[in-house]
């Protein structure tokens, strides 16, 4: 009988949970503020059909009702609900005791208690007969007191730091520009009939941006890759508002781009689908150019290697080429980078940092002097990462990775959003944002690049966003972001999310 009675009680919690559900979808469009509002509607729900029905509906249509419920006692009962939350611990109680009462039961004095179909029919379920069979009231024990308070302050912190980091996200970082929406155009109609994992690695999974040189000053700009061409934009900050102007058409379309440092100018470098490596001046012209020999290239990425600038291409086969840069573009190395390792991004700074495929994910370290020579693993805490880029923040170096699932994304499951900072040695330091697929019914943001974008020998962060409902990443904005005073915040909160992961 007791195993029926607490199948009801489970009924009912899932059927007002369905209700804020619903809420978070119909108010999505709020971003965040979904839900909270959705939150409160549900408080508010629950405090107006308990105090006038006796019970919530998802309570009453299994033919449950409180033995009590005025006004004050449902106030109690929902506010000492948010004890009950950690682990579920205060809904366990019910498992024990004689009335199968919850925490938040105990904590306001009141049971729940079930009314036959015969009753339901012979009075009001919030006939003032009910309303006063109520358990003799024991005040809590100190015991009861203070593991309601502990478990208050936990539920509370655990939701607020998930909430600021995951949702909000961002903290210790203000958005300075934004861009209007780009869509990934093609010129012919193979946009079509490309699949969507396809449309989405040419959005998402692709950098856009980089810093060049145009007459004196360092220029952020935007590629937008055709069919056969990709178009060069120069973006100018107006206001808030960051402006694309056209500069020119590049006559191949660019896979992966950086930026070389040559005759102290910044110009772009590309790979093209058929393997050529080009260096292009401000105006678009090929001042260098040579052919890469590897398949299936993963990314290109230019540093400092043994104390020269150069171009790395890598492939997911752990193969890598490495060329210098000089009055031409000469291969240096091709082979396997050491291990035998399948590459999932890397960078390039002084050393060359490999971020493996691996479960759980590790992060090697190579010295390049004519051959690679390994160093360091350690494990790093991120699932994926299609995004692997050096930051600047408080006169230290650290690594920014990000990625976005767009399998997550379809099927609202998991995590669909990872952006995290982390020391040179793969210990967390900062989180930008890891939002539920459940959630997913507004902005997704990819950490694109970490660029200087006007000079000021600050570091800022581009994130790309995708719009709501839009899994294939076939449109996007852009948004400049630099950090701001509460950095500190932002990791204070990111060892307390460690923390609340690890316990809830």
């Amino acid at each position: 009988m007791k195993l029926i009675f607490l199948s009801l009680r489970a009924g009912s919690y899932i059927i007002d949970i369905i209700f804020y559900t619903a809420c978070v979808y119909i108010l999505g469009g709020l971003s965040y503020y979904s839900i909270i509002l959705s939150l409160l509607i549900l408080f508010t729900y629950r405090i107006i059909t308990s105090c006038l029905l006796g019970a919530t509906l998802g309570m009453k249509v299994l033919g449950l009702s409180l033995s009590r419920h005025d006004f004050k006692t449902v106030l109690k009962r929902e506010l000492y609900r948010i004890a009950s939350r950690p682990f579920y611990i205060g809904y366990l109680f019910a498992l024990g005791g004689d009335h199968s009462q919850c925490l938040h039961d105990k904590m306001a004095g009141v049971k729940i208690i079930y009314i036959s179909r015969k009753k339901r029919h012979d009075k009001k379920p919030h006939d003032k007969s009910i309303n006063d069979s109520r358990l003799p009231l024991k005040k809590p024990s100190s015991y009861m007191l203070i593991l309601t308070v502990l478990l208050t302050v936990l539920s509370i912190g655990n939701f607020t730091t998930k909430f600021l980091m995951n949702h909000v996200g961002m903290i210790g970082f203000t958005k300075k520009y934004t861009s209007s929406e780009y869509y990934n155009n093609l010129d012919s109609d193979l946009n079509t009939i490309k699949s969507q994992e396809g449309l989405f690695k040419s959005t998402i999974g692709m950098k856009f941006t980089e810093v060049i040189t145009i007459g004196s000053r360092d220029t952020l700009i935007k590629i937008s890759p055709k069919d056969s061409t990709t178009e060069v934009y120069m973006m100018k900050p107006r206001g808030k508002d960051i402006i694309g102007e056209y500069l020119y058409t590049l006559p191949y379309k660019a896979e992966y781009i950086d930026t070389v440092s040559l005759n102290g100018k910044k110009l772009l470098t590309y790979l093209t689908k058929d393997k050529k490596l080009h260096i292009v001046d401000s105006y678009g012209n090929i001042i260098h150019s040579t052919d890469s020999s590897l398949n299936t290239p993963i990314d290109l990425k230019v540093g400092i290697l043994n104390g020269i600038q150069s171009i790395v291409v890598i492939c997911n086969n752990g193969y890598a080429e490495i060329f210098h840069i000089g009055n031409d573009i000469t291969s240096v190395y091709k082979g396997k980078i050491g291990e035998d390792i399948s590459p999932e991004q890397f960078l390039v700074d002084d050393y060359l940092y490999i971020l493996t495929r691996s479960n759980p994910k590790l992060l090697y370290k190579y010295k390049f002097n004519n051959s690679m020579h390994f160093l360091a693993k350690n494990p790093i805490s991120i699932d994926s990462a299609s995004t692997f880029e050096k930051i600047n923040l408080k006169g230290k170096e650290y690594f920014v990775l990000s990625d976005v699932k767009r399998a997550n994304m379809t099927f609202n499951a998991g995590r669909i959003q990872l952006s995290k900072i982390f020391t040179k040695d793969g210990k967390l330091k900062y989180n930008l944002g890891a939002r539920r697929g459940s959630l997913y019914t507004y902005k997704v943001n990819q950490v694109e690049n970490v660029l200087d974008i006007n000079g000021d020998g600050k570091d800022e962060i581009i994130i790309k966003s995708v719009r709501k409902g839009n899994v294939t990443g076939d449109s996007y904005t852009l948004n400049v972001y630099e950090p701001n005073a509460f950095l500190t915040v932002n990791e204070v909160l990111t060892k307390l999310l460690k923390v609340f992961n690890y316990v809830i």
